[in-house]
């Protein structure tokens, strides 16, 4: 039997990762490397997307022809949330094997978990999941914690700062921009390509420490240890967390609406 962990603390994954952002990113220009640009083109292309790389900013252009002004900032600091992005990806696809052991509409089923539950779903819900990670061959201690994630996954939002429902294709949208400390209206781009990196095993691989996909940049992103705690899982609360840190803090990142209307660079 497999005895390693089938899924990881959701929420403690969000807090430390965040964590792990706000003190180790530097405010700073992003020079991207010629290897990340031609991968990431290429990858843009297969979707039917036009990218053009600038010295500190890129212009996509959509399949209907509309641009996005975007700092290459945003793709060093996208690289960070996408252990997180990987792992809701998981949770929501084991989700999705309950909900169809049990022969539910997926969208009505994770609504219903949403707005409220009973002991007896509980049971069932935690009975079927644990069944399914048995199946993938979990030891039963792993598959007993694990059916307790998934359960406070679909009926928790708090626990893993979720806003969307997860039968969204965006679900991880409001995840994302919390950890980054970004604004939606106007850097919501950012979790499309966490979702690039977090699709693509190249591009996944290749951001997992900055040296590796910018020329100025040093540190590791997404490869932090994340340990189990001793306690049970709480609503993530990174702020309050870091506050109580002794550690020195690291500027955030603030970009306005006037820096993307007002980017210019030097093609390279």
């Amino acid at each position: 039997m497999n005895n390693k962990r089938v899924l990881r603390n959701l929420n403690q994954l969000i807090r430390v990762s965040t964590i792990h952002y706000k003190n180790s990113f530097e405010l700073t220009e992003v020079i991207l490397t010629k290897d990340f640009m031609v991968k990431y083109t290429e990858c843009m292309k297969k979707q039917g997307y036009q990218i053009e790389f600038f010295d500190s900013t890129a212009i996509i252009t959509t399949p209907t022809f509309k641009n996005i002004f975007l700092p290459n900032q945003w793709f060093a600091i996208a690289a960070y949330a996408v252990d997180v992005f990987r792992e809701l990806m998981k949770y929501k696809s084991y989700l999705e094997k309950v909900i169809s052991k049990k022969g539910e509409k997926k969208d009505e089923f994770i609504k219903r978990m949403k707005s409220g539950t009973n002991l007896n779903e509980k049971e069932d819900f935690i009975r079927i999941a644990h069944n399914i990670f048995l199946e993938d061959n979990f030891d039963s201690s792993s598959s007993d914690k694990a059916a307790e994630y998934l359960w406070k996954f679909v009926t928790d939002y708090s626990w893993w700062s979720g806003q969307k429902t997860i039968d969204r294709g965006d679900f991880f949208l409001s995840v994302v921009l919390n950890m980054l400390n970004l604004v939606n209206a106007s850097q919501s781009y950012v979790a499309d390509i966490v979702s690039m990196y977090g699709n693509n095993h190249e591009l996944y691989r290749m951001v997992s420490d900055l040296a590796s996909f910018t020329t100025n940049l040093e540190g590791t992103t997404y490869t932090i240890d994340i340990s189990e705690p001793d306690e049970p899982p709480r609503p993530a609360n990174p702020q309050a967390e870091e506050a109580n840190s002794d550690k020195p803090k690291k500027h955030k990142i603030v970009i306005s609406a006037d820096d993307i209307t007002n980017m210019k660079g030097k093609k390279k």
